[in-house]
């Protein structure tokens, strides 16, 4: 049984939406910060920095199971941008920066065009066992909703601030860390391995 779970993020606000789904089981979770995994910019450049590679490395560093996730926004009116490329197509921009964009596109579309997706990619990594063999498993989750007009105040990670799910009267971002793992990408995802987990 899985008793301790790295979360491959620099975000906390990731390791709290992993804590409030994962906590219910009695697995620690641990930040990435605290897991005393080292050179990181290494470990990143001899796993050509893909998430899934970094988090089986990881694994394999501390003999600890390591989850990440790859998260996108895809919008109807935009094509499907920015979509999976997120981290190419928007190289070099921060994440105002980036949410900005999305904005600025959006104006020149129909106010009744706003339809858009998230999708969370997650990825569970275990360490080497004695066969030397290792274990990784994909789960997914997404959200439908609509694009904001303008960014909430709010801090958020990823997409949130401008997205407001469906059937939801707050954006993501403005959302408890428990009412978004019920209905959000990510909780959908970090939901699916807590019942993979549960059957082991």
């Amino acid at each position: 049984m899985v008793r301790k779970i790295i979360v491959y993020s620099r975000s906390r606000a990731k390791t709290a939406e992993a804590e409030e789904v994962l906590n219910k089981l009695n697995i620690e979770v641990v930040s990435l910060e605290n897991a005393g995994v080292g050179n990181l910019e290494r470990i990143r450049e001899s796993a050509e920095n893909t998430g899934a590679l970094v988090a089986l490395e990881i694994a394999n560093l501390t003999g600890e199971c390591c989850i990440c996730d790859d998260c996108t926004l895809a919008v109807n009116a935009l094509n499907g941008y920015p979509g999976f490329a997120a981290g190419i197509s928007t190289a070099g921009q921060d994440a105002d920066e980036v949410l900005d964009d999305i904005l600025s596109a959006m104006k020149r579309k129909e106010p009744s065009d706003r339809r858009a997706l998230m999708t969370c990619v997650l990825i569970f990594a275990r360490p080497c066992g004695e066969d030397k063999k290792q274990e990784a498993e994909m789960f997914m989750g997404e959200v439908r909703g609509r694009i904001l007009l303008q960014k909430t105040p709010e801090q958020g990670t990823d997409f949130d601030r401008i997205f407001l799910p469906d059937g939801s009267e707050k954006a993501l971002s403005e959302l408890s860390i428990a009412e978004k793992n019920r209905i959000s990408h990510v909780g959908e995802a970090l939901h699916k391995l807590a019942a993979y987990l549960t059957r082991e």
